[in-house]
């Protein structure tokens, strides 16, 4: 195989620094470390290559960076940091993120279609995760139950999604330059495996506290279904389907 050409990337470090430094609300920051876009082969005048690429998307209309970092590393959140939230806290809450990753093989097509074209072919992982939360909820499971003494938490019209699946495609890219910028389109479609897929939904959920804490009284109804009853690995499959995605890309040079 002539000038192939494979390139590896490290994205962890970037990613954390971004949490510890940035303490504002969460609003669909997105993280994207690639090696080049596909219809950068014309312009590295290599006529194959492997590349491996991660996209990460947040956000959260009252969640802070600084809130997920500790959380998802495990530790202590202070009371401060907890009143920060309560103060940003809406009826309705929601967060998510979304994480891909991939690999592909892609080869110049200059020679057989417009010039800084490519055809791809690759497998990609995508997982994704969103929650609607009350402040009731937030306040409860951060907070503990003692502020609702003689009162009722709230959890009606929460819920939880995620799922993951392996992506099967192939494609086409081109690149389209212009004076000052640049119009990177594509298209593929695959098949798609479902890895796995969960939903709660909360319709009807209270909790009232005694006065003196001695006894809770929980009302509740909801819905949960999930598509792998095990812990998912990662090429489970439960369920699939052929996708196609078209992408365009617009770019100052």
């Amino acid at each position: 195989m002539n000038n192939l050409y494979v390139a590896l990337i490290v994205i962890f470090i970037q990613a954390q620094t971004f949490a510890q430094v940035v303490d504002t609300t969460i609003n669909n920051s997105q993280y994207s470390p690639q090696l080049f876009a596909a219809s950068g082969l014309a312009e590295s005048n290599a006529n194959q290559s492997i590349q491996i690429y991660t996209d990460v998307y947040l956000g959260s209309n009252s969640l802070t960076t600084s809130f997920i970092n500790k959380l998802q590393n495990g530790n202590f959140i202070d009371d401060e940091l907890k009143n920060k939230i309560v103060n940003k806290l809406k009826d309705k809450n929601t967060a998510g993120y979304n994480f891909t990753t991939g690999i592909q093989y892609a080869i110049n097509t200059d020679s057989l279609l417009p010039a800084n074209s490519n055809l791809i072919i690759g497998v990609e992982y995508s997982t994704n995760q969103s929650v609607i939360f009350t402040s009731d909820a937030y306040e409860f499971i951060f907070k503990g139950n003692a502020g609702f003494a003689d009162a009722t938490a709230e959890f009606s019209e929460s819920s939880l999604y995620s799922s993951s699946f392996l992506k099967y495609k192939a494609g086409w890219q081109k690149k389209f330059y212009f004076d000052s910028t640049s119009l990177n389109i594509g298209v593929n479609a695959g098949y798609a495996q479902g890895n796995a897929g969960r939903f709660l939904k909360v319709d009807e959920g209270e909790i009232y506290t005694a006065i003196d804490g001695s006894y809770l009284d929980i009302t509740h109804q909801f819905n949960y279904q999930t598509a792998a009853p095990n812990a998912a690995k990662l090429f489970d499959h439960y369920g699939g389907g052929f996708v196609a995605d078209v992408m365009g890309k617009f770019q100052f040079l």
